[in-house]
């Protein structure tokens, strides 16, 4: 209760984002799971940083400080700001219920540019979500990126015509896709996960492997036997959310076509 105290306070300040993650920290107190000290302390630091950040950041940092305070710009205002122009894969989509809201996560994948792009939609339960391609598809259009210190989430106002994917994507190596993590946590402490795409991996269920090192495989059992199941043991284009300790696969491409894991 004290907890929910204090993240009503936060909604009441217009900082849903603060709220959210005070109500997290006071699951965590009261279900007291493995390593619970630990996870709270790390959380508490963390909350305590963004409310240092909020005193004091500038620049793009400033933006993403407001964005997890939970004060996002319009959606007129991102779509009359720059776009992105590329052929965007439509590699993976997750839907998840979270905070009474069902939330619809859709990753892209830029060819040209290189980088994920985050689709993020919010229905109440039961409500119909935004209709967003199939993973497997691609489609040329212009994303346009809210502002922050690591752009990730975007917004689409019209995919081109959709066409099948190819069946590749993502950078050379676990160097450079971590040189890449590194660089995202020191710009925005904050963020839980990294998307990592790799252009040639060989996968297993623990494991997946490029010439340069390799990176431990965590989530559902399925995503992971459908990735060995697909690659074989030949080289493919993975891609899925790094955490710090491990890979969550959420999609692959075979040479021919780009599925969801």
């Amino acid at each position: 209760d004290e907890w929910d105290a204090f993240a009503a306070r936060m909604v009441d300040a217009q900082a849903p984002g603060a709220a959210s993650r005070l109500r997290s920290l006071g699951n965590v107190a009261a279900g007291r799971p493995d390593g619970w000290p630990e996870r709270l302390l790390s959380g508490m630091a963390m909350l305590h940083l963004l409310c240092e950040a909020y005193a004091s950041a500038d620049g793009p940092l400033r933006d993403e400080v407001r964005t997890l305070l939970g004060w996002n710009a319009s959606r007129e205002e991102i779509l009359a700001g720059p776009r992105v122009q590329d052929e965007w894969a439509v590699l993976a989509r997750v839907v998840i219920e979270q905070e009474r809201l069902t939330v619809q996560r859709t990753w892209l994948w830029g060819h040209d540019h290189e980088r994920a792009a985050l689709l993020l939609d919010f229905a109440p339960p039961g409500a119909p979500l935004t209709p967003r391609p199939p993973a497997g598809t691609s489609f040329d259009a212009g994303l346009a990126f809210y502002p922050g210190a690591t752009p990730l989430r975007a917004l689409l106002d019209a995919p081109g015509e959709l066409r099948e994917a190819p069946g590749f994507f993502g950078v050379e190596g676990v160097d450079v896709a971590l040189r890449a993590c590194v660089a995202a946590v020191a710009a925005n402490p904050w963020a839980e996960e990294h998307p990592i795409a790799l252009a040639r991996a060989v996968a297993d269920l623990d494991v997946v492997s490029a010439q340069d090192g390799s990176l431990p495989l965590r989530g559902s059992m399925r995503a992971r036997w459908k990735l060995l199941a697909l690659s074989a043991g030949r080289p493919v284009s993975v891609f899925g959310l790094w955490d710090g300790e491990g890979l969550a696969p959420l999609a692959v491409g075979d040479g021919e076509r780009t599925v969801a894991l």
